[in-house]
This record gives structure tokens, C-alpha cells and sequence, in this order.
């Protein structure tokens, strides 16, 4: 299979990541912010960190207003967590494809693959350009969408009398994917609330009202983690697989943890 092959992939991941690096090095250069921090981010999201700093002000334009230190590390966070999601999201999607192609998937369940990448793609680029709040708005309420998608598939194992022995799981899955609604609805708040109506956060008093995405999906990740964890013949004899889920819907904490983070400190300067 194409990733089992190290040196094509590592080629072209150091041909595509070592010119972007370049042009995002020197575009932040020249716009005055600082060239090691872009130089690090441009490797660790390569592609989104040049998207970004083409959307930062030039900060010789005095009429227009700054990011905070603290805002843009956040949001530079955020990207880097969501767009390494994205990259592996397409890894996963290219070794289903070829499982599909072997037999191994219908065409519902590659579809839906892709699905995901895309909507992972859009996120991904909603959060890297920050203050573009109408297209995070536009992405945030496409993944309530996606999201009640799922509930209705979930909802639909319920018919198959051999999908029984694992009510568990599915059980999990449909409300997990309720804190991801939740996780988005507050989003669509706080952009809309503290971004395009441009309203100043109120300190520490407001800091719950950020957090709550984060919370949301850390919950998700428990939620996760318990179905497959008794969904299985004996509770914990696929051990090793539930951690290995674990990590990966963790993962979701600290993308959210760190956008909410962004969405405050910026409200504070608003």
C-alpha cells in the first residue's frame, strides 16, 4: 500500500512542507510578526500557518486591530491540533478507500469518509482564519448538521436485531455526538455573540461560557471510551484498542480547550 512505502511519503511531505515553510517565513517577516514562531508553526501545520499569516494585519497598520500575543499562540494552537486531525483524517480515509476498493467497505461507508475529511478540512480552515466569523458560522453549523446526520444513522442500528449485543456502544455514540451538537451550538454563541457583534468578554466571569466546548468533548471522549469499553464480549479484553480510541477522541479536548481560548482572549481586546 502507498503508506507503507517511507521514503515516497517522507519525499513529499518535506517537497510540499519545506516551500510553505519558505513563503510563510518570509511573509511573516515582512509583516513584522515573529519569524521563529511562524518558521515552527509552518512545519507543524504546513499549508494553514501560510492561510493564516496571509490573514493577519500587517502590524505597520495602525488601523487595524491586533491580535493579542496570547489570542493569535492560542489560535495558532488550535490549528496546528486541527490540522494534524485533518492530515490523519486523510491517511485514514486513503487506507479505507483501498480497503473498499478490496471489498471491504459499501459505498455508504467510503462516502461518508469523505464526508468527513471535508467537513474536517473546513473546520480546519474556519479556525485558522480567525476573525472570519460568517465562514466559522457557516462551518460550525455544518457540523450540527453532520452531527444530527449521525444521530439518525445511530438511531437506525437500533433496527437490526444483530446490532442487539452491542446497545452499548451505539448507545455511547448517539450521545456523544450530542455533546459534539452541544460543543458546536455554544461555538455559534460565542461567535456570534463575541465576534460579529463585537461584545468584550467580562473577565474571568465569562471564561465558563469558552470553556464549555472543551467540556463537552472531553465528555464525549469518556462517553466514547466506556461504550467500547463494554460493548465488547469481555469488558476490557480489547484493552490496548480502547486506549488507542482514547488518545484520538482526547485529542478533541485540547482542540477545543485551545479555540475557546482564542474566542476569550480575543474577546478581551474587542
Amino acid at each position: 500500500m502507498f503508506f507503507e512505502n517511507k521514503i515516497i511519503v517522507w519525499g513529499i511531505v518535506l517537497a510540499v512542507i519545506l516551500p510553505l515553510a519558505f513563503i510563510t517565513f518570509k511573509i511573516a517577516k515582512k509583516k513584522g510578526y515573529n519569524i521563529i514562531f511562524f518558521l515552527i508553526y509552518s512545519i507543524l501545520a504546513p499549508g494553514f500557518s501560510l492561510l493564516h499569516v496571509s490573514h493577519l494585519p500587517d502590524k505597520s497598520d495602525t488601523t487595524k486591530r491586533m491580535f493579542s500575543s496570547k489570542a493569535l499562540v492560542f489560535n495558532a494552537l488550535a490549528v496546528i491540533i486541527f490540522a494534524n486531525s485533518f492530515f490523519l483524517s486523510v491517511q485514514q480515509m486513503v487506507l479505507r478507500l483501498e480497503y473498499s476498493m478490496h471489498g471491504g467497505f459499501g459505498m455508504n461507508e467510503t462516502a461518508n469518509e469523505v464526508r468527513q475529511v471535508v467537513l474536517m478540512l473546513f473546520l480546519a480552515v474556519s479556525i485558522t482564519m480567525a476573525r472570519k466569523y460568517i465562514f466559522s458560522l457557516v462551518i460550525y453549523t455544518n457540523v450540527i448538521l453532520n452531527s444530527i446526520v449521525e444521530l439518525i444513522f445511530g438511531g437506525a442500528y437500533f433496527l437490526y436485531e444483530e446490532e442487539i449485543r452491542y446497545l452499548a456502544y451505539h448507545i455511547s455514540l448517539i450521545i456523544a455526538e450530542v455533546m459534539v451538537f452541544a460543543a458546536h451550538v455554544v461555538l455559534i454563541y460565542i461567535v456570534n455573540k463575541f465576534g460579529l457583534k463585537a461584545c468584550q468578554s467580562k473577565g474571568k466571569k465569562n471564561i465558563p461560557v469558552f470553556m464549555l466546548p472543551a467540556i463537552f468533548m472531553v465528555i464525549n471522549a469518556i462517553i466514547c471510551a466506556a461504550g467500547r469499553y463494554y460493548s465488547f464480549p469481555e469488558p476490557g479484553s480489547r484493552i490496548d484498542e480502547i486506549l488507542m480510541y482514547c488518545r484520538s477522541d482526547g485529542i478533541l479536548f485540547l482542540k477545543y480547550l485551545f479555540l475557546g481560548l482564542f474566542y476569550y482572549e480575543d474577546s478581551k481586546d474587542g
